[in-house]
């Protein structure tokens, strides 16, 4: 049995220390403000929440794409769950430059299928 995914997020950061999830500077509404383009953002955090009972490894992908053909940033990751009700995973982004403002996807892909699609909107400061 595959996990569940019940919450994607996007931040500027996130920390596990002793498995305590802290997330930091979460984008309100999922937008990302840029002073200017190509925007460089020192790190972008995609936090997913998984809900067992799983047993088995599991290989989660997050991409960020611009459109349909344009892939910009990719993190991907195997995780172990044997009959655990909770698995917190951290994608993180470093640096993550932007090429350009507008509305950008973050899809969650969990054994080769997509199961979230968050919009992720850029734009710049004077757009406001």
């Amino acid at each position: 049995m595959e996990p569940k995914l019940i919450s994607t997020i996007i931040c500027e950061d996130a920390v596990m220390p002793a498995g305590l999830l802290t997330l930091y500077n979460l984008l309100r509404d999922h937008t990302l403000f840029a002073g200017r383009f190509p925007a460089r953002c020192p790190q972008v955090c995609v936090a997913t929440t998984w809900l067992g009972p799983a047993t088995g490894e599991f290989t989660v992908r997050v991409v960020i794409i611009q459109d349909a053909a344009t892939l910009l940033a990719e993190a991907s990751a195997t995780f172990s769950m044997d009959g655990k009700t909770t698995y917190y995973l951290l994608s993180s982004f470093r640096p993550l430059v932007i090429p350009e403002p507008g509305t950008y996807q973050v899809q969650v892909w969990l054994a080769g299928r997509q199961v979230a699609e968050v919009p992720l909107r850029v734009i710049g400061r004077e757009e406001k």
